[in-house]
């Protein structure tokens, strides 16, 4: 996994960069040639916020308010493209709890029967997910190292890691399993990973369409949205949560007011409207209350034109939606570890070079003031011509070296030279999985919609069908216009009931009155109605069986297991696409947030149970172990094998190795298969008595090396064995007798002879 540089800043040039762009659009926060002051607007592009900065110039002011307007702008225009979209799922989720409009047709209160297609299909595939990529959650992920000299410092982030997610972060899991039921549902799921100064811990947050917009893209598959030029989350903080950032944000007080009591009232309706919300509140029976809501703010990332900048710079911003107030704004870029790494380590090569470089500038002053001593000898008379001549010749030999000057360096004379600071780049955060591509754009396809048309089908057929027969069970009659039914003009429908009809004669009563009936209900609306259901699974590949259904008569356990892992093609791929777009990224994201706000050092617990054999707690971890890059690994089984099936083939492992003599000996396959047995049955806490983890056996199939040659115990003839080679005879021709110690053999037996 990406683990990337710490919060620590490297030195940057402090020489401003001189504005010559032309402002590129209406938007454009470029200063206006004609309108700049004497004095140019400077800020550190490093700042933790540059609305301080830029707030106390008149440019700077006029650049706040441009930005600003442009955000709001983008997000009205981004949200008010998303509205059939969030409509669509706002009617989808109503439909996936089975909330159903009152029917006024054929008959007041008429049947609304449901059929619960989508929430029995769409809970089948995500529950299962759920529970193979978190089933055990104190082993989802892995660290693996790159080298044999980073195997104990994976080990300790893989630790970390799975415990930090257990222990610091209490809504990482019920973000994933919000984001698996929009990823399979909508087809498409964003998380944001941030750090949240106010409780002090790492944010995942699944977002949904109410919360999040981004422009259309022809193309969009970058799972951290980079290729996107901009995009949009509604941030909704209530007052508290905005007043704990008066220390790090602008002005939060123009926003909220400086009289607590006479605040601004925020209100859940205001726009942007989450219409999603709004019906998830109404199908759950909760009343949205007009006042007291959380205030909505704007999250944007995007490249934009800043003042005094050559090109357009990537920017993270805040902004009050309401007032278009900003509360803060950075420049959202970093340099990569690896180009930090490498600037660190040409600083330091600069460094040794100018020491060696003045050591050899002192050396060759010594060297020039010694021949100096030599030529005064020379010239006083105190050195004949061959000493001097001699002494010359000696130092020519030792005379100092210049020193090599880095590979890097353009011009090693120059003393102003100095290593290139390290490249930029935008930083990313926020993370993208779809769970079918679509053929072009940024929004993924899911199953929600089309399981959600299945069971539009299925409802109106079953209701249709109730319909009819309800009224086949209510026969009418017919009568002339002046017939009266009783005193209050109502027909009586009850056992022992007498009707009087008046305006009919006793001799007319036969003929005035005609029997009127509905017609049975067709049956063919309830196989439309199960042909709706089957279709729903297939489309999903969400069998009953996913369920627990039990299998056909005298089906084995392996004919079931063959069912299910047919059935679980179609969810293991997708399923498998949400572990690396999504789950990978969002890992990456928690191990970059690590590096930049994890103590110097921290320590940590674990149970004991999942303490790796030779580590002793308690264990001691710092942000500067999450400056390396390191490989994740999900630990989750993708194949969506059942626990019995794990069980089984766990057994079946440990039945092969007790089959094959010469395995026998290899302790460490025995300690590994017995350990997978453990594991398979849900057992962990068994495996820290297994002891330590043999070592690695050195001969083929573990089977002991024989003995060396001479060494006694040794096969007879075998090389080392007393006596000749096998196959050879010893000198002088074979032994005649028996060996020495052994009685005579007996004659052979001779043809004929019987004993």
């Amino acid at each position: 996994m990406a683990l990337e540089q710490d919060e620590r800043e490297l030195p940057v040039d402090d020489e401003p960069i001189v504005d010559t762009a032309e402002p590129a659009d209406e938007y454009s926060v470029d200063g206006d040639p004609e309108e700049t002051k004497a004095d140019v607007l400077v800020y550190d592009e490093d700042s933790l916020n540059l609305v301080l900065d830029f707030e106390k110039h008149p440019d700077g002011e006029k650049a706040i308010k441009k930005l600003a307007n442009k955000i709001v702008d983008e997000f009205d225009e981004d949200f008010k493209n998303t509205e059939p979209r969030r409509k669509r799922i706002a009617e989808d989720w109503k439909l996936f709890a089975g909330d159903l409009p009152p029917k006024e047709w054929p008959y007041k209160n008429a049947a609304n029967a449901n059929v619960p297609i989508m929430m029995e299909n769409l809970t089948r595939v995500v529950f299962r997910a759920d529970g193979e990529l978190f089933g055990d959650k104190s082993n989802v992920f892995g660290v693996s190292a790159l080298g044999d000299k980073d195997q104990d410092q994976a080990s300790l982030l893989s630790m970390h890691g799975n415990w930090q997610l257990r222990n610091e972060i209490p809504d990482f899991y019920r973000q994933m399993k919000r984001g698996l039921m929009n990823y399979f549902t909508v087809g498409d799921v964003t998380f944001h990973s941030y750090y949240d100064e106010r409780l002090k811990k790492n944010r995942h947050e699944c977002l949904t369409a109410d919360e999040f917009v981004t422009p259309f893209t022809f193309t969009s598959t970058m799972p951290d949205y980079s290729d996107a030029p901009h995009y949009t989350r509604v941030y909704m903080k209530y007052p508290h949560e905005i007043e704990a950032m008066r220390s790090t944000w602008f002005d939060v007080d123009k926003v909220l007011g400086d009289d607590p009591e006479n605040r601004p009232s925020n209100n859940f309706d205001d726009d942007p409207e989450q219409l999603i919300a709004v019906s998830t509140a109404q199908t759950v029976g909760q009343d949205i209350p007009d006042e007291g809501g959380p205030r909505k703010l704007l999250w944007y990332e995007g490249w934009v034109d800043l003042p005094n900048q050559d090109r357009q710079r990537f920017i993270q911003a805040i902004v009050d939606y309401e007032t278009r107030h900003m509360f803060r704004l950075t420049i959202h870029e970093e340099a990569t570890w690896e180009e930090k790494a490498a600037y660190k380590r040409q600083v330091d090569e600069l460094a040794k070079y100018r020491s060696e470089q003045a050591m050899y500038q002192q050396a060759l002053q010594e060297h020039q003031d010694t021949i100096g001593q030599i030529g005064q000898a020379t010239a006083q008379g105190l050195a004949g011509p061959e000493q001097t001549m001699a002494a010359l010749t000696e130092l020519e030999q030792q005379a100092p070296q210049p020193p090599m000057s880095p590979p890097w360096m353009q011009n090693p004379d120059d003393p102003e030279e100095t290593p290139r600071q390290p490249d930029k780049r935008p930083i990313h955060l926020f993370v993208h999985g779809v769970c079918i591509e679509p053929a072009h754009g940024n929004i993924g396809l899911g199953y929600g919609g089309m399981q959600a048309d299945f069971q539009r089908a299925a409802n109106v057929t079953l209701s249709q069908f109730i319909d009819a027969a309800t009224l086949a069970n209510c026969k009418g009659l017919i009568t002339a216009g002046n017939v009266t039914w009783n005193s209050d003009g109502q027909f009586k429908i009850s056992p022992g009931a007498i009707n009087n009809a008046t305006g009919l004669s006793a001799a007319d009563l036969k003929d005035g009155l005609i029997p009127f009936a509905f017609g049975d209900a067709n049956p063919a609306l309830m196989q439309v109605m199960q042909l709706m259901q089957s279709s729903g699974e297939s489309s999903i590949q969400g069998p009953a069986v996913l369920s627990g259904e039990s299998g056909k008569s005298g089906e084995t356990a392996r004919g079931i297991n063959a069912r299910i892992e047919q059935a679980t093609k179609q969810l293991s791929v997708t399923t498998s696409a949400y572990a690396f777009q999504v789950l990978t990224q969002v890992l990456k994201n928690n191990a970059y947030l690590n590096s930049r706000w994890l103590p110097d050092e921290q320590l940590f617990q674990m149970e004991a149970n999942l303490i790796p054999q030779g580590m002793v707690p308690p264990f001691k971890i710092g942000r500067e172990m999450y400056e390396r890059n390191y490989q994740i690994e999900i630990k989750a089984d993708m194949r969506f094998a059942t626990q019995a099936q794990r069980v089984g083939e766990a057994d079946d492992a440990l039945k092969l190795f007790k089959e094959v003599p010469q395995l026998q000996g290899n302790i460490a396959l025995t300690y590994a298969i017995v350990k997978q047995c453990l594991e398979a049955r849900g057992l962990r806490n068994l495996v820290p008595l297994l002891g330590p983890i043999p070592p690695m056996p050195t001969t083929p199939l573990g089977m002991p090396m024989p003995p060396p040659m001479g060494a006694p115990g040794a096969p007879p003839g075998a090389p080392g064995a007393e006596g000749a080679p096998s196959g050879m005879v010893a000198p002088g021709g074979p032994m005649k007798g028996p060996p020495p110690g052994m009685p005579p053999r007996p004659p052979p037996q001779m043809p004929g002879n019987v004993q």
